[in-house]
């Protein structure tokens, strides 16, 4: 194929389709940054996502599924406004300063052709200039794959196209928002009219019909803007042919969807469990305590009724952090119930899933559970880290048999003699 720079104006007027496909992307790398070098990628039908949220490919979705809606516009990879403005008229779109195109219909039909399917993702996708080394003046993130341990780097890039359809959406819930307005001003107007003529009946109507205009009119969230912000600078078309149209006057989000840590504790509750934690401080006080008894008493049989009271002293709270733990835990669970499956799981191992019930559930409790939760906090008390000693050695509690049999007889009666 004969390249674009040896033919003739004619020529490439003719060879417009090609030109499409060759340089009009969706996403572009001049938007991004001016200065970075001509690129950007063109997506496929093949890249759409059935996923409910707004983006070009949960976009090209509804366009091949629900056959409505927008095509998202193809911008250049470089600036070639004379060529774009080719193709516009092609489009049959009224261009400031258009070419006269020496084109036949049948030529201007088949380059608009071309550009059409290629919006709607028609051809594979294309990434322009694929082969030029990495884009210095391009940033790039890192995004965890599998288990995070793993990272992939990825060039946010900007699309004039995806703009200029959300653009064109918010326009239509101001034109919607007017309309209304103007509706529930004559209904006003009517209001005041029947009230001078005394109808009553008519009044009642109209004051139903002003409701129903004003919840359709809360119904409508309005998204302020900025009142401009330039991309390109002096020269827009350096980075795009539609960036006016799409990208002038940006979105201002000020009320955005925030993260609901409640809402993921929830489900990690389900899925996963409670996992329980020992205060830090009220293991160090009962560690001290255990420490002045064996200084104190040598023989193991000292563990009369009055020492066995004050360790349950020492003992209660530290259980009682389990149970605030676990009250915590089934509030959340009770506030997001109408947001959870009805599946119960609540730990991410089935052997654990007996004690996890009894925590989360009230009910799930038997003597038999508590026996084993018991067993569980004597356990956790007898590994839990108290400091570092010299040479980095963890300090832990450091329970022997008889004591964890004695706190777990504690646990199970209720820390009561």
């Amino acid at each position: 194929m004969m390249p674009l720079a040896a033919m003739s104006d004619k020529d490439q007027r003719a060879d417009l389709p090609n030109w499409i496909l060759e340089n009009l992307v969706h996403f572009s790398n001049k938007i991004t940054n001016s200065n970075a070098p001509g690129g950007g990628v063109r997506l496929a039908a093949a890249q759409a996502l059935n996923l409910p949220y707004v983006s070009a490919r949960t976009h090209l979705h509804d366009l091949s599924t629900q056959k409505t809606g927008a095509l998202i516009e193809l911008d250049y990879v470089k600036p070639t406004n004379i060529r774009m403005k080719e193709v516009r008229v092609c489009l049959g779109e009224e261009v400031n300063g258009a070419p006269e195109l020496d084109m036949s219909a049948v030529q201007m039909s088949q380059a608009a052709g071309v550009y059409l399917d290629a919006a709607a993702g028609q051809y594979p996708r294309r990434i322009a200039d694929e082969k030029s080394p990495p884009l210095s003046r391009l940033k790039q993130v890192l995004l965890p794959v599998g288990d995070g341990e793993a990272y992939i780097t990825a060039t946010p890039l900007n699309s004039a196209g995806m703009a200029k359809l959300l653009n064109d959406c918010h326009a239509n819930r101001y034109t919607r928002l007017e309309q209304l307005k103007s509706q529930v001003e004559a209904v006003d107007r009517a209001i005041k009219d029947s009230a001078s003529e005394a109808e009553g009946g008519n009044a009642s109507a109209l004051l139903e019909r002003r409701a129903e205009l004003l919840k359709a009119q809360a119904a409508i969230r309005f998204i302020p803007r900025v009142r401009a912000f330039p991309y390109g600078g002096d020269k827009p078309q350096n980075v795009g042919s539609r960036v006016n149209e799409g990208l002038s006057r940006p979105f201002v989000f000020d009320q955005v969807p925030r993260e609901n840590h409640d809402l993921k504790y929830a489900y990690r509750l389900l899925h996963r469990g409670l996992t329980l934690t020992l205060p830090k401080a009220l293991i160090a006080d009962y560690k001290a305590f255990l420490d002045k008894v064996s200084q104190t008493h040598e023989d193991a049989q000292v563990w009369r009724a009055s020492i066995r009271t004050t360790e349950y002293a020492y003992l209660t709270p530290l259980w009682n952090s389990w149970e605030n733990q676990a009250r915590k835990a089934r509030r959340v669970l009770d506030a997001y119930a109408a947001s959870l499956p009805d599946r119960q799981v609540y730990a991410a191992n089935p052997d654990d899933a007996f004690i996890q019930a009894g925590w989360l559930q009230l009910d799930q409790r038997s003597l038999e559970w508590r026996k084993q939760a018991a067993r569980r906090f004597a356990i956790a008390l007898s590994t839990a880290r108290v400091g570092v000693g010299s040479g980095g050695v963890a300090l832990r509690v450091a329970l022997t048999p008889n004591d964890q049999d004695r706190i777990v007889k504690a646990v199970i009666g209720g820390f009561r003699e």
